[in-house]
């Protein structure tokens, strides 16, 4: 499996490192901000928005976690 996250060239921490990482980590911020876009039109309060974000964020690492190499 190819590896689509790996560590940062410069600095510390983990970097996309394909073309499918990138789109993740796009498809993650999109993410973001259509969940204020969403509590922004329903009025849905805080806590709905806070378990989103917390799933969202779950499975974003998973994602990473998942196809994460540290060699790459």
């Amino acid at each position: 499996m190819k590896a689509w996250f790996g560590p940062k060239f410069v600095g510390i921490g983990i970097g996309p490192r394909s073309w499918e990482g990138w789109v993740a980590t796009a498809l993650f911020a999109l993410g973001v901000l259509g969940f204020a876009r969403l509590n922004r039109l329903l009025h849905l309060g805080p806590w709905p928005m806070v378990i989103a974000g917390v799933a969202w964020i779950v499975l974003y690492a998973a994602v990473v976690g998942l196809t994460y190499r540290s060699d790459a």
